[in-house]
């Protein structure tokens, strides 16, 4: 498993573990809930219910949600694929940027000057102009309740900052980032820094979201943190 499938595949589907074993270790909805139109489940009601038990993550990161945070080519489609690594619905999603094609023979030249400059013995950084922005969105299963929910997140987010190792029968990695809290996006909120990913309570369920646009981690939380207001204020 090569480095970027890890960081898109490997780090919320290790997130999605620890989640899971925080607390008592069991899950499940604790109010009933029914089908949406769009296929999401709805609340039954009582502030408890899990807003996104029966959704696809793929449809939740609609165009239209897309365009509101990113610039998008108007000749390339957006690219989905559900995750079948992760034991919980993830999807993850490249957006063509509206110059991707001049973005990609940029990418292609300084990464021929970084090889070249490598083999002179020359201490370079290695290139990154990306094309195409990424986001990912895993949902987790419902928890038994919301103080439940809570508890599993704080629990994975000290184990997090306190590093966690995770990964394949033939490699393991350890991840740790700096876990700092966010308001204002449900009922709970973690941004990690060196991960570019959201994590948020929303009742009974816990969502991860990521995003990397390229640019600083500082825009990549901004439209994290707006496209999670996008979802759970649909």
């Amino acid at each position: 498993m090569n480095n970027a499938r890890f960081q898109w595949i490997g780090v919320p589907w290790l997130l999605a573990l620890l989640l899971v074993g925080c607390g008592d270790g069991t899950a499940g909805g604790s109010g009933s809930g029914s089908s949406g139109g769009d296929g999401s489940s709805v609340s039954s009601g009582d502030g408890h219910g899990a807003r996104f038990a029966s959704a696809d993550p793929c449809t939740l990161l609609s165009d239209a949600l897309l365009g509101e945070h990113f610039e998008m080519s108007a000749d390339a489609p957006v690219n989905r694929r559900p995750s079948q690594y992760s034991p919980h619905p993830l999807c993850i999603v490249q957006i063509p940027k509206p110059n991707a094609e001049e973005l990609a023979q940029a990418q292609a030249a300084a990464m021929n000057d970084y090889l070249l400059r490598k083999t002179r013995g020359e201490d370079v950084a290695l290139p990154s102009i990306k094309a195409y922005s990424e986001v990912s969105l895993t949902l987790l299963e419902p928890a038994e309740s919301p103080a439940q929910a809570l508890a599993n997140f704080d629990g994975a987010m000290r184990k997090l900052t306190e590093g966690v190792t995770g990964g394949t029968e033939t490699r393991q990695v350890t991840i740790q980032a700096d876990v700092v809290p966010v308001d204002g996006v449900g009922d709970k909120a973690a941004w990690a820094e060196s991960m570019r990913q959201l994590s948020v309570v929303d009742g009974v369920q816990v969502l991860h979201l990521t995003v990397n646009a390229g640019e600083s981690r500082a825009d990549d939380r901004q439209r994290a943190v707006a496209l999670a207001q996008g979802l759970l204020n649909k």
